[in-house]
């Protein structure tokens, strides 16, 4: 059943337990068929391998079911302006022992950003920064758990990492404003 819970510090974000039904799950949770799937968007980063820009019907209609625009606006008042959204997907797998680092998303179109934890059963979740790029909380890593939250340049900086002895796999999706 998903739980959403929604905090203000350091700055507002959202977060979500048992994010995706159980069909959507274990279509998900099927990595080895949903990578293959995507294998030609594959980069391998200094961080691991990101499976950039993918087209996902599964994936993509279930977002833009459970989080409609109206949703994400009523929830960020604070968010890039945008008269029309487009989805941009990745899959991310952050090998170990690796930081991804420090971000805010200033450089994009992003207005929103997802983050949603799939693999291992324990890793690193997000890690939340103040304004001052002061560490202020991380968002504790649990599969099938989302984070969402309205990119703000020079307020959202967030990161993650992974210390365990096994990848960490997870879905990002951004909701890039057009004007």
């Amino acid at each position: 059943m998903w739980t959403e819970k929604f905090y203000l510090k350091p700055w507002p974000h959202l977060v979500i337990d048992n994010f995706y039904d159980e069909e959507t799950w274990a279509y998900i949770c099927d990595k080895k068929s949903l990578f293959s799937k995507h294998k030609k968007s594959a980069n391998v980063r200094n961080y691991g391998i990101s499976f950039s820009h993918i087209e996902d019907p599964v994936i993509e209609s279930y977002l833009l079911e459970k989080l409609p625009t109206d949703f994400l606006v009523s929830k960020f008042h604070n968010h890039r302006d945008f008269t029309k959204f487009k989805l941009d997907l990745s899959l991310k797998i952050l090998n170990l022992p690796k930081q991804f680092p420090m971000h805010d998303d200033a450089d994009k179109t992003q207005t929103f950003s997802l983050i949603s934890y799939i693999e291992p059963e324990h890793s690193v979740g997000t890690i939340l920064f103040d304004k001052d790029k002061n560490l202020n909380k991380i968002v504790t890593w649990k599969p099938n758990r989302a984070v969402i939250f309205a990119s703000i340049p020079d307020v959202s900086w967030h990161s993650a990492g992974n210390w365990e002895e096994s990848d960490r796999y997870s879905v990002v999706n951004f909701w890039l404003g057009e004007k």
